[in-house]
């Protein structure tokens, strides 16, 4: 799921360079956190 929403956002990381996902359960009590940040050299 993650490879999916990666190639969603990759065309955006220039305009928006950091994004993060939750991981909530069912009763929508949080989980986790994924961080996924941008650099260009």
């Amino acid at each position: 799921m993650f490879a999916d929403v990666a190639r969603d956002i990759a065309k955006d990381l220039q305009s928006a360079p950091e994004w993060q996902i939750e991981v909530l359960d069912d009763a929508g009590r949080f989980i986790s956190k994924i961080r996924v940040t941008a650099e260009s050299k």
